[in-house]
């Protein structure tokens, strides 16, 4: 046999060996993609029965959560994704932020104040509720029996006096200074709205002209002292120049001390200058020996 012969049956025999070779790998290949098919299958139906499971397990929970909550059995945790989606666990949300507990907040703030400006600071407080008309109730006057000549009636100071010549009477005794008529007013507030009262101005009104001709303060003062008494002043008597002589100034320090009386004060005092301690002892006052009257004055 010749040499060319013999290498032809070879490759003829290689040619077949590779054509049933590649027969095999292929019904191999589609066997292998077959049981792969099958296999995949098999798989996401495990797959969808282990998540029907779990969402089915997640809604037994939440109606368990519920029954829970109904009952007042219910503690939280710290965590609100159980009640925010019972189908979800905390890692498949998509934003998972702690939530702040819900509970009442409120702020609170303190102010010292300057005691030495809270008179100028208590009719604010007062701005909403009205303005007396009188600085003290007119009817403590009623049991006091003290004849007034005609033409005058005494009261209490009101708020219509700062426009009848009360602040210019005053200015017949000391210095006023520039007072605006808020100013005043929110001053008649402050003394109106003290509880218990402190001043007690009166005043005598012109009943024809309405103007302030005599005026008269009796302060009283709390103590500690004397069972808790309190004390009485006269301060800033005057009357008006043009009515003096008609006795109104009699009139008015009669009134204050029947009026200090009733308040049931332990002591009522006052300061004047030498030449009018005469006028001031007929109404009871005297000088006491061994006490002496100082003061310092700062403006």
């Amino acid at each position: 046999m010749k040499l060319s012969e013999l290498k032809g049956d070879k490759n003829l025999k290689a040619e077949k060996d590779s054509c049933s070779w590649k027969k095999s790998d292929l019904l191999n290949l589609n066997h292998d993609l077959f049981e792969n098919k099958d296999n995949s299958r098999s798989f996401n139906k495990r797959s969808n029965n282990s998540t029907l499971s779990l969402h089915i397990s997640a809604y037994e929970n939440s109606i368990k959560t519920n029954d829970l909550i109904n009952n007042g059995e219910f503690r939280s945790s710290g965590s609100a994704s159980l009640i925010q989606n019972s189908f979800e666990f905390p890692r498949q949300q998509e934003k998972e932020e702690a939530t702040k507990p819900e509970v009442s907040q409120f702020k609170a703030s303190q102010k010292l104040l300057n005691p030495y400006e809270s008179i100028h600071v208590n009719h604010s407080i007062k701005e909403s509720t009205k303005m007396p008309e009188f600085i003290y109730p007119p009817s403590l006057l009623n049991g006091i029996n003290i004849d007034v000549p005609e033409g005058f009636k005494i009261r209490p100071l009101g708020t219509r006096d700062f426009d009848n010549g009360f602040l210019q009477l005053l200015s017949q005794l000391t210095v006023v200074g520039e007072v605006t008529s808020k100013e005043a007013l929110d001053r008649f507030n402050t003394m109106a709205s003290m509880n218990p009262l402190s001043y007690y101005i009166t005043v005598i009104e012109d009943i024809e002209t309405q103007k302030i001709v005599g005026s008269a303060t009796l302060v009283i003062e709390l103590k500690f002292i004397h069972g808790i008494g309190c004390r009485g002043r006269i301060e800033d008597v005057v009357v008006d120049k043009e009515k003096r002589g008609l006795g109104l100034a009699a009139i008015l320090n009669k009134t204050l001390v029947q009026l200090a009386k009733n308040l049931k004060v332990y002591k009522l005092s006052l300061e004047c200058k030498d030449a009018l301690i005469p006028f001031y002892e007929k109404f009871g006052y005297k000088k006491d020996e061994g006490n002496n009257f100082l003061v310092q004055r700062f403006g």
